[in-house]
Formats: C-alpha cells, structure tokens, sequence
C-alpha cells in the first residue's frame, strides 16, 4: 500500500466514523423522545445518558476481548453498567415495564452500532480491494 492509499482509507475512516456518530445521536434522540412520554424530562435525560455510557462502555470494553461476542453479550454488559449508574443517582426502574423498556433502549442502540460497523467493514473492504 502506498501513501496515497493510506490518506484515502484514513479520509473514508473518518467520514465513515462522522456519519457514525451523526445516526447514533438520531437513534438516541428518537429513543430520548420516547421515554420522555414514559417518564417525563429529567427521568428520561438520565435513562438515555446512562444507557448511552453503557452502550459506549461494553462497545469499548469488548473491542479488547478476543473471544467471540454476540450482542446479546453486548447488551448484558450495557444493561448493567447502565443500572449501576442509575443505581448511583437513586434511579431505579419502578416496574417490570420500565426495566423492559430500558432494556430495549439497550438493544436498539447495540443493534445500530452492529449494523453500523457490518455497513463500514463491507465498504471498506469493498473499497480496499
């Protein structure tokens, strides 16, 4: 590989990575809207933010595993990291719908990051070979 192709795949990684982070912030936003409904304003800014630290902390927490990951494994460490941050606040899911709902959270921000890194490796390698 030369320099060229180097700066190119740094520049589609960074564009890739902008992108990235732009659906995330509307998956969150959309979710943020939802539990505000459920919950009202300051419980809903505290079930998002916690459950985005989670998110973000069991996506980094795994890129440093080598073993085989599924995202069921992913969402499991996001729900708890999430829970003892609420847990610190003195937020605790009132009932079983709530932790439910919580959990879906979770499972769709999981989901769009999955579904975001499956688009960028087939881009990618589509583009590097």
């Amino acid at each position: 590989m030369n320099e060229n192709n180097l700066l190119y795949l740094l520049i589609v990684l960074l564009v890739v990575g902008t992108i990235f982070n732009f659906l995330l912030a509307l998956a969150i936003s959309y979710l943020a809207s939802v539990v505000r409904k459920r919950f009202g304003k300051d419980y809903a800014d505290k079930y998002i933010e916690a459950a985005e630290i989670g998110v973000r902390g069991s996506e980094q927490y795994f890129l440093a595993s080598s073993s085989q990951v599924t995202n069921k494994d992913k969402k499991d460490l996001a729900l708890d990291i999430t829970k003892k941050i609420l847990q610190k606040d003195s937020i605790f899911p009132k009932t079983r719908d709530d932790e439910d709902l919580l959990s879906d959270i979770i499972e769709a921000m999981v989901n769009k990051v999955n579904e975001y890194k499956r688009k960028t490796h087939a881009s990618a390698g589509h583009k590097a070979g």
